[in-house]
């Protein structure tokens, strides 16, 4: 763990992941979001998408899921955009529009500690606009992050720092007053500090990151001196 510098309280500013950060896809999240209940659902959502856009057969259509899979490094949106000429939006509409209620546990703590930081906060999401609406909806805490949202419908996204820069920029500081929290070391710690940020990881440790908490609520408590 490298040494810690806590700004001033009124620098702070924050970049926020959504899945597996602000809140957990199910009550036991250790098995990974692969695993998770949610991922279930959205690995079903693509391949009926799949078979009913391009009326294929359910082995045909997991083969050409996994085909753009592989060759796309996992950005099936791209993939089939690039391949089939579909629009990413309507793919991430028929397959990422699911009813968060069953799958998301919330901490009741989080909007009492997210709102006050409206203006300061970024949410930067891999997920599509239409995932991440419906969260911020369900979670009750859209006013934190206003308009200053960025998601995966660009061909510019995490783990790639331009994305971290764009969100410094819209934060209007230096990268030296932003702590980036979320919970995956390869897309939200390295490219973070690799800019200069502060970084915070949540739900596991590691030596990438600069401080870890078991949840992000603990994580704003130590920053905003509220524990």
């Amino acid at each position: 763990m490298s040494c810690w510098t806590r700004p001033k309280m009124e620098e702070n500013r924050y970049i926020f992941d959504m899945d597996g950060t602000l809140y957990d896809f199910d009550a036991d999240i250790s098995k990974g979001f692969a695993e998770s209940t949610f991922c279930s659902e959205l690995r079903e959502r693509i391949a009926m998408f799949v078979m009913d856009r391009y009326e294929l057969d359910l082995a045909e259509a997991e083969a050409l899921v996994s085909h753009i899979k592989n060759k796309y490094d996992g950005e099936l949106s791209l993939g089939f955009e690039k391949e089939k000429g579909l629009c990413r939006y309507e793919y991430f509409e028929n397959t990422w529009n699911i009813d968060p209620e069953k799958y998301i546990s919330v901490d009741p703590g989080l909007r009492k500690l997210l709102l006050p930081l409206a203006g300061r906060a970024l949410l930067l999401t891999a997920a599509p606009g239409v995932w991440a609406k419906k969260v911020l909806e369900y979670l009750d805490v859209e006013q934190a992050f206003g308009d200053k949202i960025i998601t995966g419908e660009s061909d510019l996204r995490k783990p790639d720092p331009a994305v971290f820069v764009m969100a410094a920029n819209m934060l209007e500081a230096p990268a030296s007053q932003i702590v980036s929290i979320g919970d995956q070391v390869y897309s939200d710690i390295i490219p973070a500090r690799s800019i200069g940020m502060q970084t915070v990881l949540i739900g596991s440790q590691s030596s990438e990151a600069d401080m870890s908490f078991d949840t992000v609520c603990d994580a704003i408590r130590y920053i905003e001196g509220l524990s």
